[in-house]
């Protein structure tokens, strides 16, 4: 009778029959020395080996039951234990991984299991996170290849793959100069005989797991491997965001003494050129590399069914030019002169319909008083109605007095001329209870899965958006409940009903030109500060969208605003889901979707504290599910009103009021 291997072992355990087999869409397999290692997210969540009589052992971080860092290894030593922990506990270890791992590490991910679930890819990827043993003969080797790839053709070529992600992930310590210098050593030390005997290894026991595996390789013999290996660099996310360049560009700047080569805004002081030569010229006696460039993103990614890692069509499609990614970073002193002026911008244009006794504020007048102050940009205390579009006006007060709703400051409709809540009240109370048009907005906001939307139980009258939405309990250990006032509320909400009958609560928070006062840190070891951290520190830790973070929240992201609100309104958000049953809002999921101008770059793209970069990348780097969060534009919103033909003087208002360019001649009232 014959011995059993490590591969037939491995195929009978639940591991294999009921975790790998059942998740092949999001796990792959990496084997080493004796053991193997199931990998998610390119992060390795299990280790499993057999001993010599067969008995399996299995060694996970106990941090992905957890989520608490520095966790000891947990040994499950029978198919049983492995059950109860990991195959039970499959989706808490995912939700933990996720909040270990970034853009760069999913796509790895991501282009590992869709190349090899396409059969037409002329690649199949062997392994992950390469490493060689420590060699005591040149101890300076300590490279890390991302992916290991061969051909599925003879002679048999092997790809070493170092992948990058955006812009920012090109220098520092694993940036160009020392992946060039890793594939530079790896050949000159001769390491690449070891490695293909080792591949092919990794050969054999993949073509008994992996039901993936190509026939083309099912033959294949040592002998048949090309050589010499190939080193790829490949940069996803290759797009220029508001005034940057491309990371094309930027490697470009690292790579060569000439800026024109790849039209790089500036050169580096230690460029690889002037220590390898050219490594993008086959003809190098040093090293050749080829560098690939997609402007697919992660996002991308996850909408493609295969993909073929080397040869993919997503390497020939041109970069973009995207202005609404908060990666953008104020420069220039011109830009940042410009970025500062937004709002004085808007307070200039506004100011001058409020002079030329417009329509949008039909014959009110400056000077109001706001702080114990009068300004010119305040309307007069007893006409701050006129801040609202004419026709909402006194639906508006009526609503906010039977839903026993504080206006912001508390003082009747606020008078200033900047107010956020007067514009979102501006775009959306007119078309409140107008199912279909909340339909259509709820669709552009969340996708066209949405298809009904219900009226919003929280208030008495029917309505399909309700403003200054709170839970009808504390959840969030602030002690009251009010609407508009002392507690966590959003500006608007909506509840829409999905193609698989769940229910999404769509939560809008909107801005308008705030940004100046906000990168301020609002925790502290006293006070106010010490009391929001004994809120908010515990429900953080158990959120299932928020990063928790290993130390403590002091002095972190989530209690700088705007993050301070976005992490209390995401909070609210999972409470009033978790308490559904009592709730009157019966929602089953969210998506936060935040309306912020795009031309306001003081909120969007100002280098934050403990972050340094924009927003949107701020806030996505502390959260876990991409898809639910949301930026848009007020004017894509009042895009959407002018479609439905139904609104023209409302659109007209928001266009002149705003400043949006809107064709409304098709519209009618």
């Amino acid at each position: 009778m014959r011995r059993v291997n490590f591969a037939d072992k491995f195929k009978e355990s639940c591991l294999y029959k009921e975790l790998y087999l059942n998740h092949r869409d999001e796990l792959f397999l990496g084997i080493r020395n004796g053991y193997l290692n199931i990998y998610y997210n390119n992060i390795s969540i299990a280790k499993v080996s057999y001993s010599a009589k067969g008995q399996v052992r299995c060694e996970i971080n106990e941090y992905y039951f957890t989520g608490i860092s520095n966790s000891p290894i947990l040994t499950l030593s029978s198919e049983q234990e492995i059950a109860d922990w990991i195959i039970a506990r499959y989706e808490t270890i995912k939700r933990n991984s996720d909040k270990k791992t970034n853009e760069e590490k999913k796509s790895q991910s991501h282009l590992f299991i869709k190349n090899n679930r396409n059969k037409e890819s002329e690649w199949y990827c062997t392994d992950v996170e390469w490493r060689r043993p420590q060699d005591n003969e040149h101890p300076d080797f300590n490279a890390r290849f991302d992916i290991v790839a061969i051909s599925k053709k003879a002679p048999h070529r092997i790809a070493i793959i170092e992948l990058k992600y955006g812009r920012d992930s090109v220098d520092g310590s694993s940036g160009l100069m020392k992946h060039i210098t890793d594939f530079y050593k790896f050949s000159l030390y001769g390491y690449f005989d070891d490695f293909k005997m080792e591949t092919w290894s990794i050969l054999k026991n993949l073509r008994e797991l992996d039901p993936d595996y190509p026939q083309e390789l099912d033959q294949i013999q040592l002998g048949q491997i090309d050589c010499h290996p190939e080193f790829y660099v490949i940069t996803l996310d290759n797009n220029a965001y508001g005034h940057q360049c491309t990371p094309r560009q930027t490697i470009g700047g690292y790579l060569f003494n000439d800026s024109s080569r790849w039209n790089s805004p500036r050169v580096s002081s230690n460029t690889i050129e002037s220590k390898f030569g050219d490594v993008t010229n086959p003809g190098n006696d040093k090293v050749f590399v080829k560098f690939l460039f997609s402007s697919s993103t992660m996002n991308d990614l996850r909408e493609m069914n295969v993909i073929d890692i080397i040869e993919d069509s997503i390497y020939k499609e041109p970069s973009k030019q995207i202005e609404n990614n908060s990666s953008n970073q104020v420069s220039s002193p011109v830009e940042r002169r410009r970025v500062a002026n937004y709002r004085e911008k808007e307070k200039c244009r506004q100011l001058a319909l409020l002079r030329q006794d417009s329509d949008v504020f039909y014959g009110a007048h400056g000077g109001g008083t706001f702080n114990n102050r009068n300004w010119e940009f305040c309307i007069k205390n007893d006409e701050s109605y006129k801040n609202l579009y004419k026709r909402i006006v006194n639906e508006c007060i009526d609503y906010f007095h039977s839903e026993n709703i504080v206006f912001w400051g508390s003082e009747g409709i606020p008078n200033h001329i900047l107010s956020s809540q007067v514009a979102c009240l501006n775009h959306l109370f007119a078309i409140r209870q107008d199912k279909e048009i909340v339909l259509k907005l709820a669709k552009m906001l969340i996708g066209e899965d949405a298809i009904d939307v219900e009226p919003m139980k929280c208030d008495r009258a029917l309505t399909y958006i309700s403003f200054e939405v709170t839970s009808s309990r504390d959840y969030l250990n602030e002690k009251i409940v009010k609407r508009g006032a002392n507690c966590t509320s959003v500006d608007a909400a909506i509840l829409a009903i999905m193609e698989n009958g769940t229910k999404m609560l769509i939560p809008i928070e909107w801005k308008y030109t705030e940004g100046n006062e906000y990168n301020i840190d609002k925790s502290g070891k006293e006070g106010s500060g010490k009391e929001r951290l004994r809120r908010y520190s515990h429900l953080i830790d158990n959120s299932c969208q928020l990063l928790s973070i290993p130390n403590g929240y002091l002095h972190t992201i989530y209690f700088v605003e705007p993050f301070y609100q976005l992490m209390r309104q995401t909070l609210w958000a999972e409470q009033v889901i978790a308490h559904k049953e009592i709730e009157y809002i019966k929602a089953d999921d969210f998506i936060h979707v935040h309306v912020i101008p795009k031309g306001n770059a003081q909120l969007l793209h100002r280098k934050y504290r403990y972050s340094d970069k924009g927003l949107e990348n701020t806030w996505r780097s502390q959260i876990i599910d991409q898809k639910k969060y949301r930026w848009v534009t007020p004017e894509e919103i009042a895009r959407v009103i002018s479609l439905s033909g139904k609104y023209t003087e409302l659109v007209k208002y928001l266009s002149v009021r705003y400043g949006y360019n809107i064709d409304t001649q098709k519209s009618q009232d």
